[in-house]
């Protein structure tokens, strides 16, 4: 899959290669399998090889064919359509990459409406002088773009546009308030002014003389689906999921996973498990890896990876974690020039994706993305309200009425969010919306130049419109517009060093489309966790497994970092920082959440979000 490059000099002038190696070196980690450069005058095209399908291995890319050339990121799920409709069946294997190019032969500019999986692609049509690129539907593989009147960049990381060295470099201080304040909605402006993501299902046509982009694909807000029995919607969210995994199983070698305890990755592992054993032409083994804590009980899972494993009859791997606290190594700890976002546990990741490196893994499958499918379940007893489903309403409403807050769930989530909209609309020109600041630490004259308040504020009117089920534009928030592109392309620059390629099946369109259609109640719901799940791998999963409420926390992790083993370079880093002279964040409040003697607010959450962007100015600026 690799990632790619794309250099359009739109006045004409002939492209230094130079310039293209720059680029590439910016990114190593892309270039497992080694890299090739297609230049043709104006335009130059490369490819960074890491091989990860049956079908990519000693591919050429850049690929050219009838006038045309592409270079693409991609794993396509719909392959044998796709061969049959292009009338390729008697061709050898084919790659994705010339799947893309011969659709685009066939269909032009309306080949992405018929590409599903994973896709990020620069096309160079010299019959008609353009530059065609498009992103995948939920913008997992990554893309960003530079242009002026002279020149145009695309590049699969920010940090190799910025290798051009006719790019300005100049912070966007609009996307660093968005990061003090965890406001992830802004999918297209990057840290850097003037260099864009293309948002997923989107596509740009470049020319000397103009650039267009336009929106391929997007959910149907109308569409709904409504069965009997809580069983046919758990049968029916099995079978996607499994068609999901199965999908992403093109690969060669071991087949690594990332294991906790939780519902979403013990599910997968399940399902590879199954597939393996009803498939013989599936390679394998399947390896789990696992971290695991002695000295935080409260952090350790193998009383659910244990019987797991036991029950799939899969190799289990369990690293000891104790010592990976939260910026633990500091100098190596790994901060990215494209973005200030870390995962405040990365060790931990890293240390699972070298112990599957070691064994021969190329990929490593997660449940990332889980948690994010069943955010819409507060809704529970609006959706039960409008389909008619009072006797459950009352049923769970008694049975579990030590574990709800009546006045949240039943009036604010419920009763309220049936209101028609000539009743909202009204209220809200009596009340209008506001959004406070919400980051204690935030300098408020930073949060009004950036005009934060007002563009979230514009945000949620503009997704909140084109939805009536209640709570509908929060789940399509959450699984759309939700900053989890961004939070991947971290992942996997960290993973690509370690030589892995990180691969997430809940982060599916046909997933996603089922979950925007079924009602809040089939997604969670008082005394039963990520409850469709939960009866969609009954029979699957070990009882002690599907049936777990336990909520594993890594917070003592990131305590025992911040507040005792990293306190002095906490400290340190806090000593005349940045984001105070740069007019972000309040010293005061700094210094109360550096103080050991005083609780983290909010667990730490902005204390974080605030060292990162420290660490990453640090770093960078």
């Amino acid at each position: 899959m690799g990632a790619i490059l794309a250099i359009f000099n739109r006045e004409a002038g002939p492209v230094d290669q130079q310039n293209v190696l720059r680029m590439i070196a910016a990114a190593p980690q892309r270039s497992i399998d080694g890299q090739q450069i297609w230049i043709q005058e104006s335009i130059a095209l490369a490819h960074q090889h890491f091989w990860i399908t049956p079908e990519e291995q000693n591919e050429i890319q850049p690929l050219e064919d009838s006038g045309c050339t592409i270079t693409c990121f991609a794993r396509l799920d719909n392959r044998a359509e796709l061969t049959h409709t292009l009338r390729l069946e008697n061709h050898p294997p084919l790659t994705d990459a010339y799947l893309i190019l011969r659709s685009y032969l066939h269909w032009g500019v309306d080949c992405v409406e018929h590409l599903q999986g994973d896709f990020a692609f620069a096309l160079w049509d010299s019959r008609q002088q353009t530059l065609f690129l498009a992103r995948d539907a939920l913008g997992i593989a990554d893309l960003c773009y530079y242009f002026d009147q002279r020149l145009f960049l695309a590049a699969s990381q920010v940090s190799q546009i910025l290798a051009h060295p006719g790019i300005p470099r100049e912070l966007n201080e609009r996307k660093v308030c968005d990061h003090l304040e965890g406001y992830s909605l802004d999918q297209e402006n990057s840290y850097f002014e003037n260099i864009y993501y293309l948002l997923p299902a989107h596509c740009l046509l470049v020319s000397s003389s103009a650039v267009s982009k336009w929106q391929y694909w997007d959910v149907d807000p109308s569409l709904s689906i409504r069965y009997r029995r809580d069983e046919d919607y758990a049968e029916h969210f099995r079978e996607l999921l499994v068609q999901a995994v199965q999908a992403r199983l093109r690969t060669r070698g071991p087949v690594g996973i990332s294991l906790s305890g939780g519902l979403d990755s013990t599910s997968i592992a399940a399902i590879i498990a199954r597939l393996f054993a009803q498939d013989p032409s599936l390679v394998g083994p399947l390896l789990s890896f696992s971290y695991v804590f002695e000295s935080m009980p409260t952090a350790d899972e193998r009383q659910f990876i244990r019987p797991l494993v036991e029950h799939l009859g899969i190799e289990a791997c369990f690293i000891p974690a104790d010592e990976h606290w939260t910026l633990y190594d500091l100098e190596n700890w790994p901060v990215l020039p494209d973005t200030p976002a870390q995962d405040p546990f990365s060790w931990q990741l890293i240390a699972n994706q070298r112990a599957a490196s070691a064994a021969g893994c190329r990929v490593m499958y997660t449940g990332i993305f889980g948690d994010a499918l069943y955010l819409g379940w507060r809704y529970w007893a609006a959706d039960l309200l409008r389909d008619g489903h009072l006797r459950e309403l009352v049923r769970l409403t008694w049975c579990e009425r030590q574990k709800i807050a009546l006045w949240n769930e039943l009036f604010l989530y419920g009763l309220r969010a049936t209101a028609p909209a000539w009743l909202k609309k009204a209220y809200l020109s009596f009340r209008p919306l506001r959004f406070p600041v919400t980051n204690p630490g935030l300098e408020l004259d930073f949060a009004r130049d950036t005009q934060i308040q007002a563009r979230r504020l514009n945000d949620y009117m503009s997704i909140s419109n084109g939805f009536g089920a209640p709570g509908q534009w929060m789940r399509y928030q959450a699984l759309l517009m939700n900053g989890y592109a961004e939070s991947l392309a971290y992942q996997r620059q960290v993973a690509n060093a370690e030589r892995i390629e990180m691969i997430s099946p809940y982060l599916d369109r046909r997933l996603i489309e089922f979950i925007l259609a079924i009602p809040a109640y089939q997604l969670d719901r008082p005394g039963t966790y990520k409850y469709i799940l939960h009866n969609a791998m009954r029979g699957w999963l070990p009882e002690v497994v599907r049936s777990r409420t336990l909520v594993t926390s890594l917070f003592p992790l990131f305590e025992k970092g911040i507040r005792e083993k990293a306190q002095p370079d906490v400290l340190n880093l806090l000593n005349k920082p940045q984001i105070v002279e740069r007019g972000y964040v309040k010293q005061s409040w700094l210094d109360q959440e550096a103080n050991p003697g005083k609780p983290l607010t909010d667990e730490g959450y902005w204390f974080w979000l605030a060292i990162s962007l420290e660490l990453w100015l640090e770093k960078y600026w």
